[in-house]
């Protein structure tokens, strides 16, 4: 049963019968609430209600879509729903408990869906998440580095300056992302939880045969990928630290345009498109997937209908009991809020996030100064400085030519002679180099045809 817009809270329940006979073909079920609860807590709503007879592994479903209670709907405590046998994979595969299962920054705020909960952990989502990016920046500084060519035609718009390499590498960044992303907990997912580890083993010691059905890994190699994550995550960060501040001004825009393009399309089109595609995969390859697993439906010990004896009438088969009190400890979740309130803290964790993920961003790209940086940390100065601009176009309107820090440095770095190259008519449109050159004192300024007559070019 679930809660509407409650991202986590999903129960499932195990039940044993007294009867010799399976549960046969159900047909109808009938649900109804209490009155616990204040206001409009009191009420729920159900999706719908998923059962599996272990004996002839048949699943039926039991539609609702409405809600139980006085306080929202029209007030019903009690309904009756038949059974649907038509499985509708595709709407199943976008819904919020599937996708917190599946997309990594959304499992980061809810905690992941509840099926893998136990595997996979909210920092397992953030650990892959950071691990990723910076591995996708390493790349981004190397290729940066060792990009020797000229930009020939860019595109402005507002404040930023791209190309269309930036765009293409940007996609092929945000593409690396997702599986990089993804492989930490596709290795989680795979092996099995503490909790299972543990009652995997107390199996074991009582039957020495028993062997996992779902092929599950253990729970010691989760373990050691949590434990090599940190390592290179930091060593990561420190080169980025050092080699991305010597990046010039060129190779620095276009580093944060691309992490900015490669970010975008990975939160809003790549890791979606990832999640809806894995979750349909689930579903479709295991059709129980949201009730049970092969390793928790063999810990219950279900005998065949051919065996199961008649037990008096009250008494529930101890072994089976016991395994049940067993996997429902195993499958019980901390998270005890209410629905409306995990919805604000995980909405509002969203919004912080892409929030300060922005403001971040925005603050590197109009802060940095990595040619002051660069010369104030060296204290180079040089006897003649040739400064070349090697713009046509107009320098009006552009964010480059017209930084004023930037035009101080390059001028600043001479001792003796400074040689300033540039086109007269296009730099002349702009306010900061039209007083540059007004400053100039006109003996000093020589056209292009006579430097040439004087070289005797």
């Amino acid at each position: 049963m679930d809660q509407k817009d409650d991202m986590i809270k999903i129960r499932t329940l195990y039940a044993s019968t007294a009867f010799h006979l399976p549960l046969g073909e159900l047909e109808y079920l009938r649900m109804w609430i209490d009155d616990a609860g204040l206001e409009h807590r009191e009420s729920w709503y159900c999706n719908r209600v998923i059962v599996k007879d272990l004996q002839t592994q048949q699943i039926y479903y039991f539609p609702f879509y409405n809600w139980l209670g006085t306080k929202n709907g029209d007030g019903e405590t009690e309904r009756l729903s038949r059974v649907d046998y038509k499985r509708r994979i595709l709407d199943e595969s976008m819904s919020m408990h599937m996708l917190g299962q599946t997309m990594t920054w959304f499992g980061m705020f809810t905690g992941g869906g509840n099926r893998l909960r136990d595997r996979v952990t909210r920092m397992d989502y953030i650990a892959s998440l950071i691990f990723a990016l910076v591995f996708v920046n390493i790349i981004n500084v190397i290729v940066l580095k060792n990009d020797d060519s000229i930009i020939k035609s860019s595109v402005s718009f507002s404040e930023f300056t791209f190309t269309v390499k930036d765009v293409i590498l940007g996609a092929v960044y945000a593409l690396v992302l997702t599986i990089i992303a993804s492989l930490h907990i596709l290795i989680c997912c795979k092996c099995r939880s503490f909790s299972e580890q543990y009652y995997y083993k107390k199996r074991k010691q009582e039957e020495p045969e028993f062997k996992d059905p779902s092929a599950s890994w253990s729970h010691t190699i989760a373990g050691l990928t949590r434990a090599f994550l940190p390592f290179p995550t930091m060593m990561g960060m420190i080169y980025i630290a050092a080699d991305g501040m010597s990046l010039m001004d060129d190779s620095a825009n276009s580093f944060y345009i691309r992490f900015l393009i490669s970010t975008i399309l990975w939160a809003a089109v790549l890791e979606p498109l990832k999640g809806m595609i894995w979750a349909f995969v689930l579903l479709k390859t295991s059709k129980s997937h949201k009730i049970s697993n092969k390793l928790e439906e063999a810990f219950l010990k279900v005998k065949p209908v051919e065996t199961f004896k008649r037990n008096p009438y009250g008494k529930i088969e101890k072994d089976l009991g016991t395994e049940i009190a067993d996997i429902s400890k195993l499958r019980d979740t901390d998270s005890r809020k209410m629905r409306d309130e995990q919805l604000f803290v995980t909405l509002r964790d969203m919004l912080c996030f892409f929030a300060s993920l922005y403001i971040m961003l925005m603050l590197t790209y109009y802060c940095k100064d990595r040619n002051a940086f660069f010369y104030q940390q060296e204290g180079q100065e040089f006897d003649v400085v040739i400064v070349l601009t090697t713009r046509t176009r107009s320098f009006r309107n552009s964010p480059f030519f017209e930084a004023d820090h930037r035009l101080n440095v390059a001028l600043s770095r001479t001792r003796h002679l400074c040689l300033l190259m540039v086109n007269r008519s296009a730099a002349w449109e702009s306010r900061l180099w039209s007083d540059l050159m007004q400053r100039v004192d006109p003996a000093a300024r020589h056209h292009q045809d006579e430097v040439l007559q004087r070289l005797g070019l």
